[in-house]
């Protein structure tokens, strides 16, 4: 199995990343962040030298980075938002960006990655 983790590098994400690849020797994770407030690769430190673990930097709102990211992948696990209440105040613009347009391309292209990979189907 191949995941790409958008948001990887977040607080959730990266336990996520963390776990996945402690639980399942077979896995193979890229991890796709922006590194924003939020996202911080000394939460990977632990992971950044196993040759499962592959890091991307890039925005899901940008369709050919998420494209590009997710060839190969079998799935895609969203951990990428704008969480933070002070910063939907300072900046409310970033918020629906991030949280539309870019989850759909990111899960759009997993999909056609999928798809492309597998032959048939987005299920397993």
């Amino acid at each position: 199995m191949k995941l790409l983790v958008s948001g990887g590098a977040g607080f959730i994400g990266s336990d996520f990343v963390r776990r996945m690849l402690a639980k399942h020797d077979d896995w193979e994770i890229v991890c796709f962040d922006k590194l924003t407030y939020a996202g911080n690769l000394d939460n990977l430190k632990v992971v950044a030298d196993d040759p499962r673990y592959t890091f991307v930097h890039g925005d899901i709102c940008d369709r050919a980075a998420v494209e590009a990211a997710a060839q190969g992948v079998d799935a895609i696990v969203n951990f990428a938002a704008e969480t933070h209440v002070d910063r939907s105040i300072a900046e409310p613009e970033a918020f629906p960006a991030d949280r539309h347009p870019g989850h759909a391309h990111a899960a759009r292209d997993g999909a056609r990655a999928r798809h492309q990979a597998h032959g048939a189907g987005l299920h397993r």
